[in-house]
């Protein structure tokens, strides 16, 4: 299985890189709209497939119930709090 390219940070100069099959492509200036398209372009074409993310706190909940429970409580109490005042 091959490894999923990773968009990172060339730190030198500025520019967004990804390493695919062993060749490295600089695509231009990092964390812009325009390149992450390129970046998700560049690699569909060489095989890969975004993989849609949950979000965090849907990841978090499937998890870790308890946690959940605590957040959604303590997050109550504290606007009962509030609207003591």
């Amino acid at each position: 299985m091959k490894k999923y390219p990773s968009y990172r940070l060339h730190a030198g100069s500025g520019q967004a890189r990804v390493t695919i099959n062993g060749q490295t492509y600089y695509l231009g200036t990092h964390n812009t709209a325009t390149i992450r398209k390129l970046y998700e372009r560049l690699i569909a074409e060489n095989g890969f497939q975004l993989v849609a993310q949950p979000p965090l706190v849907l990841a978090m909940t499937k998890r870790m119930p308890k946690m959940t429970y605590w957040v959604k409580l303590t997050s109550a109490c504290f606007v009962a709090c509030l609207l003591a005042r």
